[in-house]
Order: C-alpha cells, then sequence, then structure tokens
C-alpha cells in the first residue's frame, strides 16, 4: 500500500492523519482506530511524513531541504576551460572554478568529498537514533 493509498483510506474512514513536526499525529472518533492501522502507520511513517511534508510545500526530507538551501549559479558568471573550451564545472570552497575534465586532481577530491559526505550521513543517522 503506497502512503497516498494511506492516507485516502484513513480520510475516507475519518481518520485525520497530520504532520507535527517531524513526527504524525492523527485523529479520529473513538474506536474506528484499529491496532492494526496502528501497525499500518507505523509501517509506513517514513512515506507518509515525506506525502504530508510534500502537501504542505515543505521540502520531503533533510536531504532536499540541503539542495534547496543551495544558491544557484548564472551560467554566465561560470568560466570557460582554458584548455578544452568547456564551462567549468566544478567550484572549489576558495570559490575558484575548474574544470573536472582537465583538472588532473578532480577525481581525487571527488572521492574525497564522496567519503566525507557518507561519514557526515553515517553520523548524522547515528545521532537521531540516539537523540
Amino acid at each position: 500500500m503506497t502512503p497516498d493509498t494511506l492516507l485516502t483510506n484513513f480520510a475516507d474512514r475519518g481518520i485525520v492523519i497530520a504532520l507535527a513536526g517531524d513526527d504524525i499525529k492523527w485523529s479520529a472518533s473513538k474506536g474506528i482506530v484499529t491496532p492494526g492501522d496502528v501497525g499500518t502507520l507505523r509501517d509506513h511513517k517514513p512515506g507518509m511524513i515525506r506525502l504530508l511534508r510534500l502537501a504542505e510545500g515543505l521540502p520531503a526530507d533533510d536531504d532536499a531541504a540541503q539542495l534547496l538551501s543551495m544558491d544557484e549559479v548564472d551560467p554566465a558568471d561560470v568560466p570557460v576551460c582554458d584548455s578544452c573550451g568547456r564551462l567549468c564545472d566544478v567550484q572549489r570552497l576558495d570559490d575558484a572554478w575548474h574544470c573536472s575534465r582537465c583538472d588532473p586532481k578532480a577525481d581525487e577530491r571527488r572521492r574525497r568529498t564522496e567519503g566525507l559526505l557518507r561519514s557526515s550521513a553515517a553520523i548524522r543517522y547515528t545521532s537521531k537514533r540516539n537523540g
């Protein structure tokens, strides 16, 4: 069952599901919610939270929020590579632009960055579980 089908099913039965911060709250008349409903909602909780966040115009998750917070770059402001004539595609922390096709150190920087991102995701996951 998909989260949207589940939400529709609950609504048809008079069960209102809403977002409450990073959690879900629900309301219904006494006796409508069954133990099976509780288990089903628990099993589909991440998808339900994502759907409710999207319905409220919020980023679907932390990764989407991070992407939305990034600055946009005007292509007219991106320099052309002196070697190959293509647009540079990498901007480092020092704001200098580089061409990953022509920069021999680009692959190594990319591998280090991906490793750091994996580490930070693991740390975030662990702290959420323990927090």
